[in-house]
């Protein structure tokens, strides 16, 4: 996934000497929010933002995913997911201890980052999930979710051979019986 930019804000770098995370979020009302006195965009549900923490750089970092699917949910790290009511945090089943840590904490300053924008609760609950226990509420922000790889150590890659394995078999069956 592309990192967070712009409006959104920076890029999340982690700081090794424990002085804590930029966040890679807006502090102020949040993206695409612009008063013109008038009205202000108030978020919904289709405004859903996902994030990706993981710290195989060696330095904690999170990074905005922008037009999200089932697929980017990396079994290796942490994700955040922001539906605008509820952040999930995600646990993929080979994070680190550091991102089981590291991802619950960052999902608690950005609830509280948020909660402090319009359209807004003050404080917007945390819950965390771990990768194949995916409740509906969490799911329905997935278009085309597939119980099938939400099961622990799915590889798409390894079902996407075994698929092409099998067309391959079946045409070299049909073309055996002719």
């Amino acid at each position: 996934g592309a990192p967070a930019d712009g409006a959104a804000g920076a890029k999340g770098a982690g700081n090794k000497r424990g002085g804590g995370l930029r966040l890679p979020f807006s502090s102020g009302p949040g993206r695409g929010m612009a008063t013109n006195g008038a009205y202000a965009h108030v978020p919904t549900t289709d405004d859903a933002r996902l994030f990706h923490c993981t710290d195989r750089t060696g330095v904690f970092k999170a990074e905005e995913v922008r037009n999200f699917a089932q697929d980017d949910l990396d079994p290796d790290d942490v994700m955040l997911l922001d539906v605008v009511t509820t952040i999930y945090v995600w646990i993929g089943s080979g994070a680190s201890d550091n991102e089981k840590t590291r991802g619950p904490e960052l999902a608690e300053k950005y609830a509280d980052t948020v909660g402090r924008g319009g359209g807004r609760p003050a404080h917007v609950p945390v819950v965390r999930i771990e990768e194949g226990a995916e409740p509906l509420h969490f799911r329905a922000h997935f278009m085309g979710w597939s119980d099938e790889k939400a099961v622990v150590g799915y590889d798409p890659y390894e079902a996407k051979l075994k698929a092409a394995k099998s067309a391959v078999r079946r045409a070299s069956q049909s073309g055996s019986k002719r």
